[in-house]
C-alpha cells in the first residue's frame, strides 16, 4: 500500500528535486503558494512553496524509499528522508496530503486572489444587526456609508424607534 512521506531539501531547491522524483517516476507533491512580489513600482504573481524546504513523496514501502533515495544520490536538491526518531522514515496520513491538494486546487493559498467586496447597504434598505448591543435587532439605512460607519434607525420592540451608529461589518441585508 502506498503512503506519503516529508522529504526535506535544500533550502530553495523543492522545484529541483520535485522535478528529479518526477522524472524517476515518483508521484511527488510540492503545495505552492501565490504571493505578490513588488518589482519597481509594479505588483507581479510570485508562486512559492507552502512549507519551505520539503515536498512529500508517495511510495509504497520506507524500506524501499530509503533504497531508492540512497542508491541516487544525484536527486537534486535532496537532503533527507524526514523521521520523527529512529531511523525509520515516518509515513503522513493520506487523510492530511488529500486535504492539502483539495485546498490547493480549490485556491486556499493564493493569496492574490480578490476578496469580494464587503457588504455596503444603501440609504433606505432594511439590514439584521449581527452583533453588539444591538443584535438581532431590525434597522434601516439612514444613508450609505462611505466609511466604517452607518447610521441606522433601530426597530425597538415596544414600536418605537432609536437613531444610531453601527459599524457597516455587523450589518446584514434583511
Amino acid at each position: 500500500m502506498s503512503q506519503w512521506f516529508a522529504l526535506r531539501t535544500a533550502t530553495r531547491r523543492e522545484r529541483a528535486a520535485h522535478d528529479a522524483l518526477t522524472e524517476k517516476g515518483f508521484a511527488v507533491f510540492l503545495p505552492m503558494e501565490t504571493m505578490t512580489r513588488k518589482y519597481g513600482r509594479e505588483l507581479v504573481p510570485h508562486e512559492q512553496p507552502l512549507f519551505p524546504g520539503y515536498l512529500f513523496l508517495l511510495c509504497d514501502l520506507p524500506a524501499q524509499l530509503r533504497e531508492v533515495l540512497t542508491a541516487h544520490t544525484a536527486i537534486r536538491g535532496f537532503v533527507q528522508i524526514n523521521t520523527l526518531s529512529g531511523p525509520e522514515p515516518m509515513a503522513l496520513p493520506l487523510e492530511a496530503i488529500v486535504g492539502l491538494q483539495a485546498e490547493e486546487r480549490a485556491g486556499a493559498f493564493n493569496r492574490v486572489a480578490k476578496k469580494p467586496n464587503a457588504y455596503r447597504p444603501k440609504g433606505g434598505a432594511k439590514v439584521l444587526i449581527t452583533s453588539g448591543v444591538w443584535q438581532g435587532y431590525m434597522a434601516k439605512v439612514l444613508q450609505t456609508p462611505r466609511g466604517q460607519r452607518a447610521n441606522v434607525l433601530i426597530h425597538l420592540p415596544d414600536g418605537r424607534t432609536k437613531g444610531k451608529t453601527v459599524e457597516v461589518k455587523y450589518l446584514r441585508a434583511a
